[in-house]
């Protein structure tokens, strides 16, 4: 028997009326959390799509930092290549290793060491 069922039966009408009254309002409270929890669910799944989208924007990120510090180290290599140390200008400065360094490098300069890089491929110097 569940607990519905074991509540006493209003003998009168009166009765009848509060128990319909209460009922009313259980029902309200209940929509309103159904609603609340509603909103909620949908806050959740659009914060669950966002962060598999940075996941999937952080991925593409790091393999174009892992790409882009393989060119810095060719260039690093062709420099040294090309800049030998001379008797006049002493021993030339080492390049510091790009991760300990705070870098402010824009799409242009990329661009400008790309165009380099596939200029001394060209001319193999």
């Amino acid at each position: 028997m569940s607990e519905a069922s074991k509540a006493p039966v209003p003998e009168t009408m009166e009765g009848l009326r509060r128990q319909n009254s209460a009922y009313r309002a259980l029902c309200a409270s209940m929509e309103q959390t159904q609603a609340r929890q509603t909103e909620l669910g949908r806050k959740y799944q659009e914060a669950i799509t966002t962060l598999d989208s940075e996941r999937a924007a952080n991925a593409i990120l790091t393999e174009e930092v892992t790409a882009l510090s393989a060119q810095v180290e060719e260039l690093r290599g062709m420099l040294d290549r090309l800049l030998p140390e001379t008797p006049l200008m002493g021993e030339r400065p080492k390049f510091p290793d790009h991760f300990g360094l705070k870098i402010n490098v824009t799409a242009g300069d990329l661009r400008h060491a790309r165009t380099l890089l596939a200029k001394i491929k060209e001319t193999g110097t």
